[in-house]
């Protein structure tokens, strides 16, 4: 083999291990891009189960609203029936039973 020869060999050898290193290259690029796929539809996930929290927290927040008006509704009747039932004891205690 001449020594033309030789250096087309070498040459060609080194081709080939480029070759290979850069299919090695497109491999772990595409792995990359898969793995950067993943997190994009998990953070889109993630996003959509955070807004349902959000809103299961207001329908909460708005039913706890509902709740307080109510009850500051019930307070004065309830303070009022008090009131009544004092009177009405104090009224019976001044009944003399004979």
């Amino acid at each position: 083999m001449s020594h033309a020869s030789k250096e087309v060999a070498r040459g060609n050898g080194g081709l080939s291990q480029r070759t290979g290193d850069m299919r090695e290259a497109i491999g772990i690029v595409q792995a990359v891009d898969d793995l950067m796929e993943c997190v994009v539809t998990l953070t889109r996930e993630g996003m959509g189960q955070s807004q349902s929290v959000l809103g299961i927290a207001r329908n909460v927040e708005s039913s706890v609203a509902g709740n307080v008006a109510l009850i500051d509704q019930l307070s004065e009747p309830a303070t009022a029936l008090r009131d009544q039932g004092d009177v009405l004891r104090n009224s019976i205690g001044n009944f003399v039973l004979s």
